[in-house]
């Protein structure tokens, strides 16, 4: 009978414990734990495949194959801070006439800064193309951060410009970041689609 009783409490013990343990956690540890890394951060420890560091400004940019699997981007909004959040998609207009355009406004809060340039093959034109970004104040002045150069290439590729904090300015404690490519050769229909800035 002692037995018995003693079977009863301990796992009425059991119970209780892996139900207090299931209350305590949120959705939010649920998300943490089970959120693959790169989803958390991109390229962490990852020896770059190059680097570009500008001359006059010191802005290094740092060039990594891209993950197989894009980010979720569900998870970045519940996961510490620090992670990546994707601000924009934009296309680029690459039909190898050497003109430059410009791209899309985005925001950042500082830190780092990326972009993801997705695989493409080019028919015509130079070997690579010319990639200025560039800081708007908001007034019509754009400040150049750094600058570096684009291929026709196999995988997508990650541009992570590191440490642009100081260009964090304004009433919204933001920095305006803007890319100025080259159409430095030319791509199937002329344009390069799916271009993804990350923040």
């Amino acid at each position: 009978m002692k037995n018995k009783v003693f079977g009863i409490l301990l796992t009425l013990s059991l119970v209780l414990a892996f139900t207090a343990g299931s209350v305590g956690a949120t959705s939010d540890d649920k998300v943490k734990v089970n959120a693959p890394k790169y989803q958390q951060e991109f390229h962490a420890g990852e020896k770059p495949l190059k680097s570009f560091k500008d001359s006059k400004t010191g802005v290094v940019v740092d060039v990594y194959e891209s993950f197989t699997n894009e980010p979720v981007s569900e998870f970045t909004s519940l996961v510490a801070s620090g992670t990546w959040n994707l601000v924009g998609t934009d296309y680029w207009t690459m039909n190898g006439n050497g003109s430059f355009y410009w791209d899309a406004l985005y925001n950042s809060t500082g830190g780092d800064y990326m972009f993801r340039v997705p695989a493409h093959s080019s028919s015509t034109g130079l070997a690579d193309a010319a990639v200025i970004l560039y800081e708007s104040d908001g007034s019509g002045i754009n400040t150049k951060v750094t600058q570096w150069e684009v291929k026709p290439q196999s995988v997508s590729y990650d541009y992570v410009v590191r440490g642009i904090g100081s260009y964090v300015d304004g009433s919204d404690n933001r920095a305006e970041f803007h890319t100025y490519h080259e159409s430095g050769y030319n791509v199937s229909g002329g344009v390069l689609s799916n271009v993804r800035y990350y923040d």
